[in-house]
């Protein structure tokens, strides 16, 4: 009798932890909990360890997984804060076989709709965790930086790979999705442009255009609903440009090719977009054109 409540407790918390994933993959980090330096922490990593035991199909696996990497990296954070640079690293490197898994399991789920939910899921979970990585890399010595490096690499794989599966089941959330974290990008610019970081500044603004570069893609290849993704390439592009445009006074001189070429690439997607749109929906790329020419025209018109 005793085992059978245990699992059932078990499988409560299970579910728990599988709705915890989708929250958290909207959010900031959760708390740490207990951590590697704890004495409790081998316990802890065997309770997870039950768990994983008793999750059975590809969704509640890979949810779990998801779950697990973002305690893991919350783990490697705090140890990285304490000095604790060896539980860092191995913590790290943990992070990295959860997050494989996460999105192994993904793809093995059968549910299209579940599918779907669970890639966006790790879109949004992923770019939390590189936002992350990047600042802790700018903060571990020199020993530790190649594993946050090798963490940082699995997570922008991951990322696109669901992104890529979801370009292909759902291009507009794709799309969607790809403009949130190329938004995102931008404001890690404007951060890294008070610290005057150029190499930094000029790798973002690199990053920036494949995500921008791939939106046009989906742009490209989509063969329904094209209105609506032709109007989400058209209004993000001009939204972004009205960044960039303020990025531009702020970055230093040695970057401030990277932030024209970055422009140039969203001036491109906008342009392709306005005119697949006047083909459909010409009223509605008149009024877009007309908002684009009053926000960043004197811009477009200084690029070209």
């Amino acid at each position: 009798m005793r085992l059978i409540e245990v699992i059932k407790f078990v499988s409560v918390v299970i579910c728990l932890a599988c709705f915890a994933a989708s929250a958290l993959a909207q959010e900031t980090l959760p708390s740490p909990g207990i951590t590697p330096d704890s004495w409790l922490y081998g316990l802890d990593r065997a309770l997870e360890a039950i768990q994983k035991a008793l999750v059975f199909t590809p969704e509640a696996k890979a949810k779990l997984s998801l779950q697990l990497a973002t305690e893991r990296l919350a783990e490697a954070r705090e140890m990285i804060e304490k000095g604790e640079v060896e539980l860092a690293k191995k913590v790290a490197k943990d992070y990295k076989e959860e997050l494989t898994h996460a999105v192994t399991y993904g793809a093995e789920i059968k549910d299209l709709a579940k599918k779907k939910e669970f890639d966006e899921m790790v879109a949004l979970a992923t770019t939390t965790h590189i936002e992350v990585l990047e600042d802790v890399l700018e903060k571990v010595p020199d020993e530790a930086k190649s594993a946050i490096e090798l963490a940082m690499e699995v997570s922008r794989k991951g990322q696109e790979e669901c992104l890529s599966r979801l370009s292909n089941t759902e291009p507009e959330k794709a799309l969607k999705l790809y403009f949130m974290i190329a938004e995102k990008r931008l404001e890690k610019i404007k951060k890294e442009a008070k610290e005057e970081n150029v190499e930094e500044i000029k790798k973002i603004a690199e990053d920036y255009k494949s995500k921008i570069n791939k939106s046009i893609n989906i742009m490209i290849n989509e063969t329904e609903n094209k209105s609506a993704i032709f109007e989400i390439v058209a209004n993000a592009t001009s939204k972004h440009l009205e960044v960039l445009e303020e990025l531009l006074g702020e970055v230093p001189d040695e970057a401030k090719n990277a932030i024209e070429k970055a422009m140039n690439v969203s001036i491109k997607g906008q342009q392709e977009a306005l005119e697949a749109l006047e083909k459909v929906k010409p009223e509605k790329a008149k009024e877009i054109r007309k908002q684009v020419l009053e926000k960043v025209g004197i811009l477009i018109k200084k690029l070209k």
